[in-house]
Formats: structure tokens, C-alpha cells, sequence
């Protein structure tokens, strides 16, 4: 997926009020949205943490809650309401183009040790 505005492919995902945003790391630009209740039923792991702007990482003080999103749904869905933005990221390692999951997962094995 890649940003209209800046065609940047960095992309972060974003809890507000009742949306769940994609926006562009790069410059901010809202890419897509749906209803975060859409999204309460997932199983895979998230750290979410408060906002802190696009394009820039968030301190680790800044954690509200981590665990399968089904199981953080309701902590998220209560700080969002209130207007605070809340930036999610999946507690999966991405897999590079022309990777397979089952390297990835080797790999973090091998670096556990």
C-alpha cells in the first residue's frame, strides 16, 4: 500500500474515537479507515501505545496495553473514546518481500538463542 501523497509505503495504524485509521508515516496522510469494532474479534498480538505523531517511534513508557487485540479491545476502545489517539503495532515481525513466515520465525528462534 502506498501513500497518494508522498507514494511512501511506511504505514502505521491508528485507534481514534470509534476508527481504526492507516496513515502515512511519512507525511501523515489518512490512507483508509473502518470502525475499530470491526476489528475487536482479532487474535494477533499488538502493542499499543499513546500517539506520538506520525513518523516518529514511541517511548516505551508510552505503552497502554499489549496482548492479543481481542484481549485489549476494551483498554483501546476506552482511552480512544476519549478523543487520545492510539498507535498500534503488531507484535509480529514483518516478513521482507521474498521471504517465508517459517524464515522469519527461524530466525528469531536462532536470535533467542
Amino acid at each position: 500500500m502506498k501513500c497518494s501523497e508522498c507514494s511512501s509505503e511506511q504505514i502505521e495504524a491508528i485507534v481514534q474515537y470509534g476508527s481504526y485509521v492507516l496513515r502515512c508515516a511519512h507525511c501523515g496522510t489518512a490512507i483508509v479507515a473502518t470502525s475499530f469494532l470491526a476489528m475487536c474479534e482479532m487474535d494477533a498480538e499488538f502493542f499499543a501505545y499513546n500517539d506520538p505523531g506520525h513518523g516518529r517511534q514511541p517511548l516505551p513508557e508510552a505503552l497502554l496495553a499489549h496482548g492479543p487485540l481481542k484481549s485489549i479491545y476494551g483498554s483501546i476502545a476506552k482511552i480512544a473514546s476519549s478523543g487520545a489517539a492510539v498507535l498500534l503495532l503488531s507484535a509480529q515481525p514483518a516478513v521482507p518481500p521474498g521471504c517465508h513466515a517459517s524464515d522469519v520465525a527461524s530466525l528469531a528462534r536462532a536470535q533467542r538463542g
